[in-house]
């Protein structure tokens, strides 16, 4: 999938090819209720019509399905974008650099950083924090 989008488009693309188990379930249910109760199949060969069905798609994926688009001729220009993706990365992790160096070089914060790391150490030592279990994770907020 990644061969045949570019950057902007990948996560849409790729979304789209998460949805394929649940749309597949959804129409293997209308197929084998199609099969059963207007064709009158007995349920044995819904299954196997189904499983035909499934083995003749993945055998023409297998035949006909292109790994690259420059094997058929089909150019994917990723270049255009990347001096501007490589700029915008550059650009965060400076700023990121920045407000880190200014945070830690300000004496307030300094102060405040040094005495949380000593009473979050010290607190660790002599409190051990209690794990929960599966359920209780549910009622966590934003879970």
């Amino acid at each position: 999938m990644a061969n045949w989008f570019g950057r902007n488009d990948r996560g849409f693309w790729f979304g789209v090819w998460a949805a394929n188990p649940n749309v597949g379930n959804i129409m293997g249910s209308l197929l084998c209720n199609l099969f059963n109760s207007q064709m009158k199949f007995a349920w044995v060969w819904v299954w196997i019509l189904i499983s035909v069905l499934i083995g003749i798609v993945g055998l023409l994926n297998l035949v006909f399905l292109v790994e690259h688009p420059s094997e058929v001729g089909i150019v994917i220009n990723e270049d255009e974008n990347e001096e501007l993706y490589q700029t915008i990365d550059t650009e965060n992790q400076q700023l990121y650099t920045q407000v880190e160096n200014n945070r830690l070089h300000e004496p307030e914060n300094l102060v405040t950083s040094i005495l949380h790391d000593i009473s979050s150490s010290h607190n660790h030592i002599h409190h051990k924090e209690k794990s929960i279990n599966f359920f209780k994770a549910w009622f966590i907020p934003g879970v």
